[in-house]
């Protein structure tokens, strides 16, 4: 797990959000992983993964966010679909 506080010992924002809504500061990581990758989406996907139509998982996550803008339109994130 990360460390929760930087080095001059203030809070890190996300375990600050965490606090305040009583979850786990890996929680709040996770869906800032999350939100970045439905930014990046194609509209059509990112309405799809939004309605519950589709699903991301965590790996797809991951390789999503390394896909330069030009390569997610162009595969129109066949990862999801798979």
């Amino acid at each position: 797990m990360q460390n929760a506080y930087h080095q001059n010992n203030q809070p890190k924002t996300s375990q600050i959000i965490a606090d305040e809504y009583g979850v786990n500061q890996s929680t709040i990581i996770r869906n800032a992983q999350f939100s970045r990758v439905v930014d990046r989406l194609p509209e059509e996907a990112k309405q799809d993964v939004l309605s519950g139509a589709e699903t991301i998982r965590t790996l797809d996550a991951s390789t999503i966010l390394k896909f330069n803008p030009t390569t997610i339109q162009k595969r129109n994130c066949i990862i999801l679909m798979q």
